[in-house]
């Protein structure tokens, strides 16, 4: 019998996380975002596949959390955190393919996603204790 698979917390946050940002919500673009005319256009409750269920505030915290990573690990050489919670969430990449692209093994991409969502989670958890 197969296992069932389910989300973290943090996972399904992230995903949330890169919804928002493909919904226009996280680039400046100067054109309204697409929840705006899903208001307008679907009656209350029906829910549109690509509309995040994450407010603006939240994704924007996760967003300052992922960038902030990056920062961390501009410098640091052999450190795959953030190009593998990118690539993962916001390109929909697997971890062979990521591990491929950055010429590593499969198990370091995983291992290096894993502590990328646990650091954004305890950069979240501190920025909301603040």
């Amino acid at each position: 019998m197969r296992e069932t698979v389910t989300n973290t917390d943090i996972q399904s946050l992230l995903m949330e996380w890169a919804r928002w940002r493909y919904s226009g919500h996280g680039a400046d673009i100067g054109y309204p975002a697409q929840s705006a005319f899903v208001r307008v256009m679907k009656p209350a409750g029906y829910r549109v596949s690509g509309t995040p269920l994450i407010d603006d505030e939240m994704a924007g915290m996760v967003d300052l959390a992922v960038s902030r990573l990056r920062q961390r690990c501009i410098n640091m050489e052999g450190d795959h955190r953030y190009e593998s919670i990118t690539d993962c969430y916001l390109l929909g990449k697997t971890d062979s393919f990521i591990a491929k692209r950055l010429h590593c093994d499969r198990r370091t991409i995983q291992s290096a996603r894993k502590a990328a969502e646990s650091w954004v989670d305890s950069h979240l958890v501190s920025s909301i204790m603040e």
